[in-house]
């Protein structure tokens, strides 16, 4: 037998033959070039789009490009559902969707794919769900539901959100939990959406976050969107679609818990509970106690208050000289919707904050449109105390007139005047003051401090306007700064309120993400400028209105946005809605144009019209310096 050598130029040719096929039947990303954002398109579906008396049991979809492998059986969605999933199956460009049972005749089958559908390069996926039917009869349904599913808190576009629809006659109330829905499709970026292809009848719609894909709504962890009727007729209708718009919110079904706690010194424990919390509400207010760890010894604790920043935080004196761990028990913590419970929680003593030892008041904080200076405590002050023994005064030794009130954990120091900017200013707080009976420190406590240039700040005044048309809404106006922090501002409501813990005037901080359930959202400040955001929208709330009149004085200059919401079951919170009882959020509304505050103007007469469809009014300015009687009714 005669062997030849692998190194002969015939083998080497055929060597090399099978290595650049081999290259060409390989998927392989370029090399150069512009990268590719786009996602992948349909170029030919079999059978086509429309197809009438269809007795096959394949549809296959062949896309402009190669489309990664992968099970996309939760990205495509059949309606009329099937008794089977079908079999859904991806070569190169093709995308098959098999069915497993014979399909019904005389139907309009609809096959929705989801954006999740993604080319192989760059995994781009669908701009948006596309919407395909055939009919195994000889006609197709040609209804459709279009709409759009929006954030019910920023009004903004909720884009993948999974629209859900049911046939009414099918399902028994609202009850979707957990119920595949017989059409479904996906909202674009923009929140848009079109249930196509719908036969004449009555339907409910929803939409869902559906993290899980399973195109149903099955975690209460989940946004949900709904309508104020939930019934879409299509029947006796000479219209072809259609439109709904659905407004989408986070339930809450929990009262609040405790989210962690730690020592902010060696007396004051920082709670930080998972949503705001009430401190009173009507009779039931919130207690705390004491006990060691076996429920013995119970030690009422009246000394707490909110954090000067967020109402999801409680500050809570304890004894000093307790070495082993004990129980804080909290009664009756309740959230914004009344919801409560009893939580206990462990303290070990010995995780005391050493470095914050004696550690007493937080920075004071200035506001201006007060003309006072406000001090947090980590210790209940008395209720009087000997005012001279806290001093404002300058680098050369000048004192600062100054009055001071007490409202336990916070101390307000009235200023005759706000002192100059030219130069900084100490606070003093003599050892004398009032101390917690089972502290030792006698020392002087100081704060620097520096007043701003009020010729930054601008004063505006105004009505809230009610609409003629819904004359019994409950407006609560909030302004809205910028991201970054704006320090400035008091709200008042045309009313006058007790200083104290009855909820009714108190401003919720928002949650960062938006994600809360009920009364999470709804953002808020009150008092005093207060960091948070309404619904995650990212800026501050300034502000908190309630009542007919607004009065913002001494504010920074610049654009600021003014949002309102109908305060319908008058909790003074955001609601944003409910599935079971179904209930819609509490209106919102945002007014495209900005509220502009110019420094050293004092404007009058700025009124505000929620809600209400009225002409431009161009505003006139009466003087240079001072304006007053400036009008502009807001184009809604």
């Amino acid at each position: 037998m005669k062997i030849r050598s692998l190194h002969s130029p015939a083998n080497l040719i055929a060597i090399l033959a099978l290595v650049l096929l081999s290259a060409c039947a390989n998927i392989v990303r370029p090399t150069g070039g512009e990268r590719d954002t786009e996602g992948p398109k349909i170029v030919r579906i079999d059978p086509p789009e429309g197809t009438l008396n269809y007795t096959g049991n394949t549809v296959d979809f062949y896309f402009d490009e190669f489309l990664k492998p992968g099970s996309y059986r939760k990205e495509i969605f059949v309606s009329p559902v099937p008794r089977f999933d079908p079999i859904v199956t991806v070569k190169n460009k093709r995308l098959r969707v098999q069915f497993q049972t014979d399909l019904r005749d005389s139907t309009t089958y609809v096959l929705t794919l989801g954006t999740g559908i993604k080319d192989f390069n760059e995994s781009n996926g669908l701009d948006k769900s596309y919407t395909y039917a055939f009919s195994t009869g000889d006609q197709l349904d040609t209804l459709q539901i279009n709409g759009s599913v929006k954030d019910a808190w920023t009004l903004e576009g909720k884009g993948e959100m999974r629209v859900i629809v049911y046939p009414a006659d099918e399902l028994e109330g609202n009850d979707i939990f957990d119920v595949r829905p017989v059409y479904a499709t996906e909202t674009d970026q923009s929140g848009n959406f079109s249930v196509q292809y719908l036969k004449e009848g009555a339907y409910k719609i929803y939409a869902v976050a559906d993290q899980d894909q399973s195109y149903s709504y099955n975690s209460e962890l989940e946004m949900i969107a709904l309508t104020e009727n939930p019934i879409v007729d299509l029947r006796d209708t000479n219209e072809r679609k259609r439109d709904v718009e659905l407004l989408a919110f986070m339930p809450d079904f929990y009262p609040p818990s405790v989210k962690s706690l730690r020592w902010t010194n060696e007396n004051t424990l920082h709670l930080t509970a998972t949503e705001q919390i009430r401190l009173a509400f009507g009779e039931d207010s919130i207690q705390i106690t004491l006990t060691d760890t076996f429920g013995n010894n119970p030690r009422r604790l009246p000394v707490f208050h909110y954090g000067p920043e967020s109402k999801a935080d409680l500050f809570i004196h304890v004894p000093d000289g307790d070495s082993e761990s004990y129980d804080l028990r909290l009664e009756r913590m309740m959230d914004t919707l009344g919801q409560f419970a009893d939580t206990t929680v462990r303290v070990d003593p010995q995780l005391r904050d050493r470095d914050n030892t004696g550690k007493l008041f937080e920075q004071p904080e200035i506001q201006l449109a007060e003309d006072r200076i406000v001090v947090f405590t980590y210790f209940n002050l008395p209720a009087s105390f000997d005012t001279s023994q806290v001093l404002l005064a300058d680098t050369s030794g000048n004192i600062i007139e100054l009055d001071a009130e007490n409202y336990g954990f916070e101390m307000r120091l009235l200023l005759s005047q706000i002192p100059p900017t030219d130069s900084l200013f100490k606070l003093a707080l003599k050892p004398t003051i009032p101390r917690p009976t089972d502290l030792s420190q006698d020392t002087l406590i100081e704060f620097e401090l520096k007043f701003p240039d009020l010729d930054n700040y601008g004063n505006i005044r105004g009505e809230i306007v009610p609409d003629s048309l819904n004359p019994d809404k409950k407006w609560i106006m909030l302004v809205m700064g910028k991201k970054e922090k704006i320090t400035g501002g008091e709200s008042h409501s045309g009313e006058d309120h007790d200083h104290d813990d009855d909820d009714s005037n108190a401003a919720p901080a928002a949650d960062a993400a938006g994600r809360g359930g009920r009364g999470r959202s709804s953002g808020g400040g009150g008092g005093r400028s207060s960091k948070g955001s309404g619904g995650g929208s990212g800026s501050q709330i300034l502000e908190r209105i309630t009542g007919s009149t607004y009065s913002l004085r001494r504010y920074p200059e610049g654009s600021y946005q003014v949002k309102f919401f109908d305060d319908a079951d008058g909790n003074g919170y955001f609601t944003p809605g409910s599935l079971d009882p179904y209930e819609m959020p509490e209106e919102v509304y945002i007014d495209p144009n900005p509220l502009e505050i110019r420094a050293k103007w004092d404007v009058e007469g700025y009124n505000v019209f929620p809600g209400a469809v009225l002409p431009e009014v161009p505003a006139v300015e009466s003087d240079s310096t001072v304006s007053e009687g400036k009008q502009r009714s807001r184009q809604r």
